[in-house]
């Protein structure tokens, strides 16, 4: 039995109408929901950088700490095996960022993150422990002192001998 080309067309049509109707709301509903995510992603910044030594050597295991100056909430992140340290989803606002490495001096840095912000800040720490000495050895100076002091008796004596009064 053959079927006509309108029994197959009406047959189909139920079909057809579901797929339109679906496709009609994914195109409506699709880019509502994107927009929505969009909105709840952007509540936050990312703060991320590397702790390096004064030669510019990376620091792997050095700790970072970034407290909020406000609410005096810390996060603290180790930085990787190329030392680099990361905060993801951090709350607007004035944080103090501290990195700490044994054998290095601290180094704190107060910084503001904005709404959707991804800042790079690089930590650069001193080696500690390095103790410098100077000695000031006087003699020199007193010798030179009362050298001075002969040399100006010695000019206003000449000075004095060379005038008339009149």
């Amino acid at each position: 039995m053959r079927r006509t080309r309108k029994a197959v067309l009406k047959e189909s049509a139920p079909l057809a109408r579901f797929f339109a109707a679906a496709a009609a709301l994914l195109f409506c509903v699709l880019p509502a929901a994107t927009t929505v995510r969009a909105r709840q992603a952007v509540t936050s910044a990312t703060l991320a950088g590397r702790v390096e030594d004064a030669n510019g050597s990376t620091l792997p295991g050095a700790s970072v700490t970034a407290t909020n100056v406000e609410t005096n909430r810390s996060r603290t992140s180790v930085a990787d095996g190329e030392g680099r340290y990361r905060f993801s989803y951090m709350p607007v606002g004035t944080y103090r960022l501290k990195a700490e490495k044994q054998g290095f001096a601290a180094l704190t840095t107060q910084l503001t993150l904005t709404l959707g912000q991804s800042l790079d800040v690089p930590l650069v720490l001193p080696v500690s422990g390095v103790a410098e000495s100077v000695e000031v050895n006087g003699a020199g100076k007193e010798a030179d002192v009362w050298l001075s002091r002969v040399e100006a008796a010695a000019k206003e004596a000449s000075v004095g001998r060379g005038r008339r009064r009149f």
